[in-house]
């Protein structure tokens, strides 16, 4: 049977020694790992604290985005991997991906479309949902009713009903998918907390509320956009406040927008003029915005896109996957594992096997048995290590817990083979030989 089919039968908790001693072993990764974009920290703000995302450059290296799409659209959705529009006669399109059934939407007439981590999700002319792509955590599974607004997380989404009531779908572990009664006029969704505007103009968020994101101040808005480890509001006036961990850089900038969305860890915004400003991390030129006019934004992953007046569409920042257009390209490959090991390193920090498994298992399929990535371009600052590698020795070190002492051999020789910190390759196999004597008769 496949690695994931044995992993699905092992879903004990294990003791925290071991894992204590792989997280000890594996930290100095999650530092390289950190010259990259990193997921939001997981679970309650009791946790230890995650390691400090770096500050962003101070000059970020030039960037030019690559030309409009050839087909024009009047919507925009930035996702991880892929994007999505509709056309002018309401037809879906999308393009990048890691998987073939994102691009590749339901037919039909549609209004509005969100994209996810690996999925996407619209709505029709009927007021009816209907979601594509990789169905992680039933994440395109919405429920049935007629809806007025959606919005699409990683892995779990939520929609206003036509009679203002929330309904939401897929991952809940941290209760971002349950939301409160009473009537809403917008929502909005990222990874483990949601907000959404009330009838009344209150702001209110459910699920995670580490840094106080999900702990909105009073007053009146229109519209809420959420990032990884904070929020925030569009007044009634169109200037924008924030709430949660927000670093100066995410500051919003002084003018009056009428529209804002929120990325990973970076906002976009139109203001009265067209003008469309982005803000926030800008680690692959997520928030450098080619110039021009725009209706509306969408910040996605690590990219965000744009609608210029006359339906052109435009995208820019982190492009490996085609996400920003056909023979656009972004920063090197090796960062497209990061998000889901970073992720994964801190639910082992937090000894929380099962979703540690899951995000390793996604970091070996989208890198599969590559090789090393290849060296920096010329004039830029290599990381401190390679940033794909610990999707196999923080796989081993579960393994090695569960007592799978030969698969957590195979895993380290593929850790080994592709140049792994050797420190913690030898911390690991060291903890894999103690296991193995302690199982001795």
């Amino acid at each position: 049977s496949s690695r994931r089919e044995r992993m699905r039968r092992h879903d004990t908790q294990p003791p925290t020694r071991t894992l204590r001693a792989a997280w000890s072993a594996l930290l100095p990764l999650i530092l390289g790992c950190s010259a990259e974009p990193q997921p939001p920290p997981p679970g309650p703000p009791t946790q230890p604290a995650a390691p400090a995302d770096p500050a962003p450059p101070a000059e970020p290296s030039p960037h030019v985005a690559p030309p409009p799409l050839e087909r024009s659209g009047s919507w925009i959705a930035a996702g991880g991997y892929h994007s999505c529009s509709i056309d002018g006669d309401g037809a879906l399109f999308c393009w990048g991906g890691r998987e073939d059934s994102v691009r590749e939407p339901p037919s039909g007439r549609y209004v509005a479309v969100e994209a996810g981590g690996t999925h996407a999700c619209a709505l029709d002319d009927q007021g009816s949902l209907r979601c594509w792509g990789p169905d992680q955590a039933h994440s395109t599974q919405p429920p049935s009713g007629r809806f007025a607004q959606l919005s699409v997380g990683w892995d779990h989404g939520c929609a206003v009903s036509d009679t203002g009531e929330l309904r939401c779908w897929g991952w809940d572990d941290a209760q971002q998918a349950t939301p409160p009664a009473g009537a809403f006029t917008q929502v909005d969704v990222e990874t483990f907390h949601s907000c959404g505007v009330r009838h009344d103009g209150s702001a209110q968020c459910w699920g995670e509320n580490e840094h106080g994101k999900a702990t909105p101040p009073e007053g009146r808005f229109t519209a809420v956009a959420v990032t990884k480890d904070s929020s925030c509001g569009l007044r009634e006036d169109g200037s924008v406040d924030c709430w949660g961990k927000v670093s100066e850089a995410e500051r919003p900038p002084a003018a009056q927008f009428v529209q804002i969305s929120g990325g990973h860890r970076h906002y976009c915004g139109v203001d009265t003029h067209d003008t469309a400003r982005c803000w926030g991390h800008d680690d692959v030129g997520q928030t450098r915005v080619p110039q021009g006019r725009f209706t509306r934004v969408d910040a996605g992953l690590f990219h965000s896109c744009g609608l210029s007046p006359d339906g052109a569409i435009r995208c820019w920042g982190w492009g490996d996957y085609g996400q920003l257009g056909p023979g656009a390209s972004g920063p090197q490959e090796h960062a497209a594992t990061c998000p889901y090991e970073g992720l994964g390193m801190l639910y082992l920090r937090q000894g929380r096997t099962d979703p540690a498994k899951h995000s390793f298992e996604q970091a070996i399929e989208a890198m599969g048995d590559s090789p090393p990535p290849l060296p920096p371009p010329q004039g830029a600052s290599p990381p401190p290590m390679e940033v794909h590698n610990y999707k196999y020795t923080g796989l081993a070190a579960i393994l090695i817990d569960e007592g799978r002492h030969a698969e957590a051999e195979e895993l380290l020789l593929q850790a080994v083979a592709h140049g792994s910190d050797p420190a913690a390759n030898l911390e690991l196999a060291r903890l894999l030989e103690q296991a193995r004597a302690e199982a001795a008769p």
